[in-house]
């Protein structure tokens, strides 16, 4: 790893939303949103020259800990976004935040996030403290777009909605792991239909707690809650067979 000091402390991608990355509604759905974020977080890495090659010594890479999006606006069908993202703080040891806003091209915000990663030892499968030039990094001088919660999130209690998922090879990254954005993925794909008909997804946070690989089956559990003026708040969880906790998360739905 080698901090490049002229590269830019913020970075910004555009994305033209495609017909393949909508939902039945013609909008982008949230999966497509994450993936942005996840192009752009790998993309300003590159920049800034603190990218790891997963097939290095010590082959290390970047692996999410936490995320939290609020979706004020989904884009629609070939409409042109704007991703911007930023190195928001670190802990001084394991984890460091990085932030991100989506405008459209008028400027209005779409979407907001924040996020928390680990640097990982693909070998000994697991986190390593952050390199000198992570936590000597200088951060942008602004406000952070959403907040993470201080506590882990809960498991759902007396689940209303289970289903289960096999990880498939369409389901791994580049670090030979279920790509984050499956888990979300099967979080929501574990609600009924009807829900997804009166409702629309605008946040979701996600507190991932181990890797699965392929041929791993993951058990996925959902409790609907009531929430004010016809919204809904949704906990998840999701498990390995052998009762192994993967990820929490919670959802927000208002009513469409």
């Amino acid at each position: 790893m080698s901090l490049r000091p002229d590269a830019p402390l913020t970075w910004t991608d555009t994305y033209t939303v495609r017909a393949y990355e909508t939902d039945p509604s013609g909008e982008a759905s949230v999966l497509t949103l994450c993936n942005y974020l996840q192009e752009t977080a790998g993309s300003h890495a590159e920049a800034l020259g603190v990218v790891y090659d997963p097939e290095g010594d010590p082959p290390y890479a970047w692996v999410l800990s936490r995320l939290t999006v609020r979706v004020r606006r989904s884009p629609r069908w070939r409409e042109r976004v704007h991703l911007e993202t930023w190195p928001a703080a670190h802990d001084g040891r394991l984890y460091a935040d990085r932030a991100f806003l989506l405008r459209d091209d008028d400027g209005h915000p779409l979407l907001h996030g924040l996020s928390a990663w680990l640097v990982f030892d693909l070998a000994r499968r697991r986190p390593v403290r952050l390199p000198a030039e992570i936590r000597a990094l200088q951060f942008p001088d602004r406000a952070l777009p959403v907040a993470l919660p201080e506590d882990k999130l809960p498991l759902p209690e007396a689940p209303t909605h289970t289903a289960s998922f096999e990880v498939r090879y369409s389901d791994l990254d580049v670090n030979r792991h279920t790509n984050n954005v499956r888990y979300l993925a099967w979080a929501i794909e574990t609600l009924p239909k009807d829900l997804h008909t009166s409702h629309r997804l605008t946040e979701a946070t996600l507190d991932f707690r181990a890797e699965t690989v392929q041929g791993d089956r993951v058990d996925a559990t959902a409790t609907v809650h009531d929430a004010p003026d016809g919204a809904l708040r949704v906990a998840h969880g999701l498990r390995l067979a052998s009762g192994r906790e993967v990820v929490a998360a919670e959802t927000h739905w208002a009513p469409r």
